[in-house]
């Protein structure tokens, strides 16, 4: 039998997200120590347009700063990798519901996210990698600029289901997404000011760049490399 430091009885409710009621994607905890997929409540905030946690309904005057825990990312992620093996008659045979399965919580990161096996290609060198697989990485499908993040099949099913995300902007998939994101109105950077000597956004273009040499930033970016 299984070790108890290596595994424990766990039910589904511990690993899902009380937003979209699916096993967390990218968890994040709040101070209050409530977690949530990281799309769902930064769209959750986005939609009340004030920064209170889902759960406890404590109110925050800025919105907390937050990373994904990891650890439990890839425990929710062998936790998914046992709902989907007993529902189609696998972890042991058992079939049927997940509750109660037997999860390994050994400190080997190594395993992948079932959707890196079962639902997408690989992201080979020069695509777009899932931010949110554990383990090896599946091809991303879209980027989202809201969240922002790029997500492959599996993942890209919050921006489907939970309506505070169903808004969000989903373009093709782009490396590096933070970087070329108008921090002040969530658009990407795809516009390069002449006149200012740097990128903006088409917002920024209408509200403060009217009289500007503006041309695409990819013209731009073209141009310098030939240069």
């Amino acid at each position: 039998p299984q070790s108890p430091s290596l595994g424990r009885a766990l039910s589904e409710d511990q690993f899902s997200c009380s937003i979209c009621l699916e096993v967390f994607v990218e968890p994040v905890t709040t101070p209050c120590g409530h977690s949530f997929c990281k799309a769902c409540l930064l769209g959750y905030w986005t939609h009340s347009k004030k920064f209170t946690c889902p759960m406890c309904k404590k109110s925050y005057s800025r919105r907390p700063e937050m990373s994904v825990n990891r650890v439990l990312a890839e425990i929710s992620s062998q936790f998914q990798g046992l709902m989907l093996a007993g529902g189609s008659g696998g972890a042991g045979g058992s079939g049927g519901s997940s509750r109660g399965s037997t999860l390994n919580l050994s400190s080997d990161t190594s395993h992948s996210s079932p959707s890196s096996t079962d639902n997408g290609e690989f992201a080979r060198a020069g695509e777009v990698p899932c931010d949110a697989c554990i383990g090896r990485k599946v091809k991303a499908l879209k980027s989202c600029l809201n969240c922002p993040g790029s997500f492959c099949e599996v993942h890209l099913r919050h921006h489907k289901k939970v309506k505070s995300l169903t808004s969000h902007r989903l373009i093709e998939p782009t490396f590096h997404l933070e970087e070329k994101i108008c921090k002040k109105h969530e658009r990407l950077l795809e516009i390069y000011c002449r006149s200012d000597h740097t990128c903006i956004c088409t917002a920024c273009a209408e509200a403060s760049h009217r009289s500007h040499d503006l041309v695409s930033a990819e013209h731009e970016w073209k141009k310098k490399m030939v240069s």
